[in-house]
């Protein structure tokens, strides 16, 4: 942890660094996700960590399903097709993201608020994927601390057209919330609280030229019940 704060800018004079460090060894000390290191690079284990106890995770994807709500099938396409994984580590791999989910449920479970691109729901998943995905969606925005929204396709331009990301916020206050992005070949986090906040107002932007949770609802259970109407 105190690495990859040092990688990502923050000294160790700063007041955050020791407040993480704390929390980091907090996590620690349940961090069921260390069965799946052989799988995992450090920093998504890190985003695992943060995001297990975050207050608020708010989540914008263009063109994926947020990996807190994929199905079995689908994130088993989507790590072995997109990502490229080997062969040997797209099983443990999915069960990493299927346990990762727990945090939906657990004790405190932080407010999920996810947009998500309507070009994520074209993907072609085999099987009927897509459709079981909607349906887990639905299920997943069935919860009170789970908001998912769909972004239409036609919509005016906007400041998430460079790419998705997570927004986490903690208790311990807003000078301590961090951005998360993945890419091809790694991740980035972005920590500054000036930077940070951009995200924040790209967020609500974006949740504000979204569909409203109930014609979200209705665009999904379209999906699940493989109606072409969506298209």
């Amino acid at each position: 942890m105190a690495s990859l704060l040092k990688l990502y800018g923050l000294p160790e004079q700063d007041p955050r660094f020791e407040a993480l460090m704390t929390l980091a060894r907090q996590r620690d000390i349940r961090g069921w996700w260390r069965m799946w290191d052989h799988a995992t690079n450090a920093a998504y284990r890190e985003y695992i960590a943060l995001e297990t106890t975050a207050t608020d995770v708010l989540i914008f994807q263009p063109n994926l399903i947020p990996g807190l709500f994929q199905t079995a099938d689908y994130a088993r396409t989507i790590i072995s097709s997109v990502d490229m994984a080997p062969a040997d580590s797209v099983a443990p791999q999915v069960e990493l993201r299927m346990a990762r989910q727990s945090v939906l449920s657990q004790p405190n479970a932080p407010r999920i608020t996810a947009i998500i691109g309507a070009a994520a729901l074209q993907a072609v998943i085999p099987d009927g994927g897509m459709e079981a995905q909607a349906r887990a969606l639905v299920h997943a925005a069935a919860r009170p601390n789970v908001d998912v929204r769909v972004l239409p396709a036609r919509t005016p331009a906007h400041p998430g057209l460079t790419g998705g990301f997570s927004l986490l916020r903690f208790a311990e206050g807003p000078e301590f919330d961090v951005v998360y992005m993945e890419y091809a070949t790694g991740s980035l986090y972005v920590e500054d609280p000036a930077e940070v906040s951009r995200y924040a107002q790209a967020h609500a932007l974006l949740l504000s030229l979204a569909l409203s949770a109930e014609a979200s609802r209705e665009y999904l259970t379209r999906i699940a019940e493989g109606s072409s109407e969506h298209h």
